[in-house]
């Protein structure tokens, strides 16, 4: 009972009396209360996506646009659990970010390529996240606009990095559009993104992995030249990692 009445108190503190961003993003910097103002920031993330809210893509995108996700955002910051995956895919495949022009799309604040010496672009439609960016990476160009804009820089990208949930929210036809506006990219690394199967919906939280290699072949051009390499999560069909490549020479 004395959980349950606690769940409540900090549901409608979040929800009414939220901490300041400032005082918040400065909690999840001390390590020693890391662990504790982790399982804060999940009954707040809870409260903002789920909790008595439609479990719909319209409502999910919307929510990634809001300045309240900034909470989620500066969580993520400094407590990824996709930072390793990351870290072994930039080292495995060092050559598809070292001299080449890569794009960080629907990047966030951009927590996984801090202090990497790259030729770097970000694609984010948060204008909140977009401004902590700019500051963040004072000497990257950073472009606030909608998934799509992506076709009017496609031909300026070698790389294509799309990290931890940046295509779930799309619907079938959207996802398409992704490949189709992309198909000139040579080089592609999804994290925590997409199936070997067919396209299927986790039914907890409708978020949609999709077939990318079935797409890459429809519609990427460089396709014959290319080669696929993955891992797994376990045996759930998700990829902890996807990279397609320009086969080497």
């Amino acid at each position: 009972m004395i959980k349950i009445f606690f769940k409540k108190l900090l549901r409608f503190q979040h929800t009414y009396f939220p901490l300041p961003l400032c005082i918040y993003k400065h909690f999840f910097k001390i390590r020693i209360l890391h662990k504790l103002f982790y399982k804060y920031y999940l009954l707040c993330f809870d409260t903002d996506l789920n909790y008595n809210k439609p479990n719909t893509s319209e409502f999910n995108q919307s929510y990634r646009l809001s300045k309240r996700s900034l909470y989620w955002h500066y969580a993520h910051l400094h407590h990824n659990r996709f930072s390793e995956i990351v870290d072994m895919v930039l080292i495995q495949f060092y050559h598809l970010f070292e001299n080449k022009k890569v794009c960080d799309y629907m990047s966030g604040m951009g927590p996984f390529l801090k202090d990497k010496k790259y030729d770097l672009m970000f694609i984010e439609g948060n204008k909140y996240c977009c401004d902590i960016l700019k500051k963040s990476y004072p000497k990257s160009r950073v472009i606030n606009g909608k998934w799509d804009v992506i076709e009017k820089y496609q031909n300026e990208i070698d790389t294509l990095f799309v990290s931890s949930g940046c295509l779930i929210y799309l619907n079938n036809k959207d996802i398409d559009k992704f490949f189709k506006i992309t198909n000139k990219i040579k080089n592609f690394v999804f994290i925590h993104e997409g199936t070997d199967l067919e396209d299927f919906s986790t039914q907890y939280s409708g978020h949609n992995y999709w077939n990318f290699e079935k797409r890459l072949k429809f519609y990427n051009l460089n396709y014959h030249n290319s080669e696929i390499s993955f891992e797994k999560v376990n045996d759930e069909g998700i990829f902890s990692y996807f990279v397609y490549s320009e086969k080497k020479v």
